[in-house]
This record gives C-alpha cells, sequence and structure tokens, in this order.
C-alpha cells in the first residue's frame, strides 16, 4: 500500500512538473555522472581511460536523447569528446579527430542554446557573435569553453584549410569571454588556451 502511494505520488509530480519518466531517470543519474567525470579526470591508466571514454560519450548521448532540455549531459559530452579525440585520436587519425572535434563543437553549441544562446557560432557574422556573447553569463561558462577548445582543435587539424582557419578569431572570441567571466574555469583552461 505504501509502495503503491509512493510511486502513485512521483507519477503525479512528474506529471505536474512537466518531465518525462525518461527525463526523471537521467536527471536522478546526474549525481552519477559527476562522479564518472570525477573518476576519469583521477585516472592514471591511459588504456582505461581509452577504452572507458567511448561508452560514457554514447551513453551521454543516450541519456540526452531521453533528456534532450539538459545541457549539463551535452557538457558532458563535449568534455568527453574533447579529451577522447585530444588524448587518443589526433595523431593516429587526423581526419577522424576533425569529425569528433566537430561533433564536441555540437554538444557544446546545444548546451549554450538550452542556457539561452542560440546563436550559430559558426556562421554569425564576428561582431554579431561578439555582440551576442556580450550578453552572456557564468551558465555559458561550461559551454563557451567548450565550443571554444573543440572549435580550436579542429582549426588545428585543418591547417591548410582556409575556411577551417577562419573559425580561429570565432574561437578566440568564445574564450576570451570564458576569461571575462570565469578565467578559473577548467583549472585555468582559458589561459592555457590562449
Amino acid at each position: 500500500q505504501m509502495r503503491l502511494s509512493t510511486a502513485l505520488s512521483l507519477i503525479v509530480v512528474t506529471i505536474m512538473s512537466g518531465c518525462t519518466m525518461s527525463q526523471v531517470a537521467v536527471r536522478g543519474a546526474m549525481p552519477l555522472m559527476d562522479g564518472g567525470f570525477e573518476a576519469m579526470n583521477r585516472e592514471n591508466d591511459l588504456e582505461l581511460a581509452r577504452a572507458a571514454i567511448p561508452a560514457s560519450v554514447k551513453m551521454l548521448e543516450g541519456m540526452a536523447i531521453g533528456d534532450p532540455t539538459n545541457a549539463q549531459l551535452h557538457i558532458y559530452a563535449a568534455q568527453g569528446l574533447y579529451g577522447y579525440t585530444y588524448g587518443f585520436v589526433e595523431l593516429e587519425d587526423p581526419i577522424r579527430a576533425v569529425t569528433l572535434y566537430t561533433r564536441c563543437l555540437s554538444h557544446a553549441a546545444e548546451a549554450l542554446k538550452i542556457e539561452g544562446l542560440d546563436v550559430g557560432l559558426e556562421h554569425t557574422a564576428l561582431d554579431g557573435l561578439q555582440a551576442a556573447l556580450a550578453e552572456t553569463d557564468s551558465r555559458h561558462v561550461p559551454g563557451l569553453f567548450w565550443a571554444a577548445s573543440c572549435m580550436a582543435k579542429r582549426v588545428d587539424m585543418s591547417r591548410t584549410d582556409p575556411e577551417a582557419i577562419a573559425q580561429l578569431a570565432r574561437s578566440a572570441a568564445l574564450m576570451q569571454r570564458v576569461v571575462t567571466l570565469d578565467e578559473t574555469y577548467y583549472y585555468g583552461g582559458p589561459h592555457l588556451f590562449f
């Protein structure tokens, strides 16, 4: 009887809050994701990390399908893709690295869109992008950081492509905004970027 009333209460709360059961399950698992990223950042066995990251990224992408408005899932996916590509792919397969950095950028852009920055990071005129960036605040920092990082690494992998190189000013504008909002983000990463 108690379990049935608890279950019914959960269903009523879920429906009233506008969350689907998938969203409730995903959001309930978020503390595990936080711990998983902390554990991965501490991992000193590179082969274990290399084997684990792709499955973790796919799990995050699946969770994002279940909870499409969860910006943190997209940030985690971008971070995972960046780390995996930088650490294990770009020296062995630069063409694949460009694809993975593009995927990373897509996740970061989606997180920014969820957080209210709905501007084409790659196609908006630079002055328009800078005007939009001036309206950002601390909640945008993770998305800006990973978007800038992935965009810059994609440029780095495409040094003979003038169109790709033109994106460098955009990635610098994104990261400059991170410096302004929180220069200590990701262990002082904005300063390492520059």
